[in-house]
């Protein structure tokens, strides 16, 4: 028996919740639309004062007109003409003369700098004023900005004088110059905000809409729209009660019953957004690199499949930042962080207008894929690659160059690995070939590289029989960039990576020292141009064990992208050279 008085008292519950929603709903209604109705008549009836008051206006440049022609354009009473138009209409603003096209009369002659100008040499203007002068049209034009922010419309009526032999000779322009805000109130249009409306007046164009008059708290919503042509124009005014339609008691009534059923499912809508962002932060954060914020490997790859199923032609280039590890230990992991960010900034902007994806496959090599042809996409990144890079971190700004190479699909591979294959090889071509910064894929790279790609700095440091230096190019102030173990065992250490940072002044016999630093003066002297001589000069150098080692010295002052300029330098011991070569020394020493 509960169980039959509860399902009757939930079924009375629902039907009169219905019924509420239904009898508040009909009456919403019916009070928005008498609003609506009334608004209808007040807007007609305004829109026609307001044609009243403009037709003022166009009567005023009728007569204008009219006296230039019985004066035959001596204009001996226009003062006395424009001072009464101006004082009889208040929403005139200024009564305005143009012969010629160039207004050269106004009343008052105070307002003449505002409505100074040249109808056929005004660029917005002119083509309507030839039109206007040679088929006797008049028209309406502005809105336009006067003194003390005055909004008015100018009304501009040719004027020609006959004569037997010319009966329509163009003589110039009467122009009455409409104050918008005198001309509203003078319509009683603002009477619209005492009844509690919003409004606006506005002109309709091909362009869209241009607004006169407004006076709008917030936005419309549904307002009521009456249009009229006003002298080859079409003007609008849109009206709506400034709290809408709809009474507000009952938008109250009908707020709180909606707001029941719009809490249940907002917390069930609340539930399903949090499910699916939990979903969407786990995907991102699959596919996104957290540093750049552009696409991981994994990522990428998806990409990349996706665009190999759609794109008929693939451009992929792969991007790998020029000294980016001696730009770490030089700057800082925060600064070289920043530039990877920035990277993938301009990538992202490159890729944007290509509809292509950009991506970071690991430390500083990026790739970016366009799915566009050779010829549509090979001048962007050429662009790209040697332009100058740079970036602000910290108040400092910083700059780094690219290598890039890049390879085309279909023509150059055939399937996803081939053409990453085959744009390694090219970017590879490219890092060693510095002056390049970007190279296409071609055939002869690959056994090119294949032939390079066996040896790293490692191998040719420990490889070469002499040992390596680079240091500042400072005088006296050569702290040491780089050793390899040749040199380090000549100074009597086991490994370079024991004297990197130290100061190579130090391991300079003192005799042989002012001789060294005149070397290193001319090696400044000649400068860091590709044809520059390299300098070979001999001297001692201390070992740890206190012996003497005396070397020969090849050395080149390069400037380093980083670093600045630095020297290079190969050193060889005197004791292991052929016998005719230390003999050649000993007598220039």
């Amino acid at each position: 028996m509960r169980r039959s008085v509860r399902f009757c008292d939930l079924k009375v519950l629902v039907a009169g919740l219905i019924f509420t929603i239904i009898a508040v709903s009909a009456t919403a209604w019916y009070t928005a639309r008498s609003a609506r109705e009334q608004a209808q008549r007040q807007a007609e009836q305004y829109l026609i004062s307001v044609s009243r008051e403009m037709q003022a206006g166009f009567d005023s440049a009728r007569m204008l007109s009219m006296l230039v022609y019985e004066s035959d354009g001596e204009l001996k009473n226009f003062d006395y003409m424009a001072r009464v138009i101006v004082t009889q209409n208040p929403s005139i603003y200024a009564a305005l003369l143009a012969p010629q096209g160039h207004v050269e009369y106004a009343y008052p002659a105070e307002r003449m700098a505002d409505c100074k100008v040249h109808f056929f040499q005004n660029p917005d203007w002119r083509d309507q004023a030839a039109f206007d002068s040679q088929h006797h049209f008049t028209r309406m034009l502005g809105p336009v900005g006067f003194r003390h922010d005055v909004q008015g419309l100018l009304i501009r009526q040719p004027v020609y004088l006959g004569n037997t032999k010319y009966p329509d000779q163009f003589w110039g322009f009467t122009v009455i110059a409409m104050n918008v805000d005198r001309l509203l109130e003078r319509s009683r249009l603002t009477e619209l905000t005492q009844h509690h409306f919003d409004y606006e007046l506005s002109e309709v164009t091909d362009a869209g809409t241009e607004t006169l008059a407004r006076k709008v708290k917030g936005k419309f919503l549904e307002p009521v729209t009456v249009q009229t042509n006003m002298y080859g124009r079409t003007w609008q005014l849109q009206v709506e009660m400034e709290n809408g339609w709809i009474f507000m008691p009952l938008l109250v009534v009908m707020t709180f019953v909606l707001l029941l059923v719009a809490v249940l499912v907002s917390m069930l809508r609340q539930n399903v957004i949090k499910l699916n962002q939990k979903n969407d932060m786990l995907e991102r954060a699959s596919n996104i690199d957290p540093l750049t914020q552009i696409y991981n490997r994994r990522g990428f790859e998806e990409a990349e499949r996706e665009m190999f199923r759609e794109a008929e032609h693939i451009l992929l280039s792969v991007i790998d930042v020029n000294e980016f590890k001696s730009f770490n230990d030089l700057y800082g992991h925060a600064a070289g962080d920043e530039l990877l960010k920035q990277l993938a900034r301009e990538l992202q902007e490159l890729a944007v207008p290509f509809d292509g994806v950009a991506g970071r496959s690991g430390g500083d090599e990026f790739a970016l894929l366009l799915p566009v042809t050779l010829a549509e996409g090979e001048q962007a990144l050429q662009d790209f690659a040697q332009r100058a890079h740079s970036f602000t971190y910290a108040g400092r700004d910083y700059a780094f160059a690219l290598s890039l190479g890049y390879a085309e699909y279909p023509e150059q591979a055939s399937s996803s690995a081939d053409l990453g294959r085959k744009a390694d090889i090219a970017v590879y071509h490219a890092k060693l070939n510095r002056e390049e910064h970007c190279c296409h894929y071609q055939a002869n790279l690959a056994s090119e590289t294949r032939n390079k790609m066996g040896f790293n700095i490692n191998d040719l440091t420990k490889g070469l029989p002499a040992g390596i230096l680079v240091t500042y190019a400072m005088m006296k102030s050569s702290e040491i960039l780089f050793a390899n173990d040749e040199l380090a065992h000549i100074a009597g250490y086991e490994s370079g990576n024991e004297i990197v940072g130290k100061f190579w002044q130090d391991f300079i016999y003192e005799p042989d020292a002012p001789r060294v630093w005149q070397q290193a003066r001319l090696m400044q002297e000649n400068g860091t141009a590709e044809d520059s001589p390299e300098r070979y000069y001999a001297y001692r150098i201390r070992r740890t064990d206190g012996r003497l080692c005396r070397v020969v010295a090849v050395g080149r002052i390069v400037h380093h992208a980083h670093f600045g300029d630095v020297f290079y330098v190969l050193f060889y011991r005197v004791d292991r050279l052929p016998a005719a070569f230390r003999a050649a020394q000993d007598e220039k020493k």
